[in-house]
C-alpha cells in the first residue's frame, strides 16, 4: 500500500515537472512580437501572377513597428496602406491591426525571437481590386 501511494506522488511531481518544462520553452507572442522588423523578403500572387523577390528589389513594404504600449507603425505601399496610428493585438494566430476605422488581418505562418512570417490576404482589403487568390507572404527579420 505504501508503495503505491510512493508511485503515484512520484508519477504526480513528473507530471508536474513536464508541464513547467514545457510552458517555460513557449513565449507569449505579444511579448516576442514588440520591436521593429524589417522586410527580408515577398512573394505571393497579385492578378494571377506569381511574386517572389528579395524585400531590396521592391520598396512596397517598409518596416513595421510594434510598440510595447500596442501602438503600431509602418506603410505598404503596394496597397497605399500608411499605418501611423494604428493599434495592434494578437488573436489566436492573427495580427489584428486597426485604427477604429479600418481593420487589417495578418496571418502568423512563423513567429520567433528573430523571424516574422506573415500573410495578407489581399482581397479582405475590400475595394475590388484583388480576387481570392490575391495574397502576399513576407518575411521579416527583427531589427537590433
Amino acid at each position: 500500500m505504501k508503495t503505491s501511494k510512493q508511485m503515484i506522488l512520484v508519477l504526480l511531481l513528473l507530471f508536474c515537472a513536464v508541464i513547467s518544462l514545457s510552458a517555460c520553452g513557449k513565449q507569449d507572442p505579444s511579448d516576442q512580437i514588440i520591436g521593429s522588423w524589417v522586410p527580408v523578403k515577398v512573394n505571393g500572387v497579385i492578378g494571377g501572377q506569381k511574386e517572389s523577390m528579395d524585400a531590396d528589389d521592391w520598396d512596397g513594404i517598409g518596416v513595421m513597428t510594434f510598440n510595447e504600449d500596442g501602438s503600431f507603425s509602418g506603410f505598404d505601399s503596394s496597397t497605399m496602406a500608411n499605418y501611423d496610428g494604428f493599434y495592434w493585438q494578437i488573436k489566436g494566430e492573427t495580427i489584428v491591426l486597426s485604427n477604429g476605422n479600418t481593420t487589417v488581418k495578418y496571418s502568423i505562418i512563423e513567429l520567433d525571437s528573430d523571424i516574422l512570417i506573415v500573410r495578407l490576404d489581399l482581397q479582405a482589403l475590400g475595394g475590388g481590386y484583388f480576387n481570392s487568390e490575391d495574397y502576399l507572404e513576407a518575411t521579416y527579420k527583427k531589427q537590433g
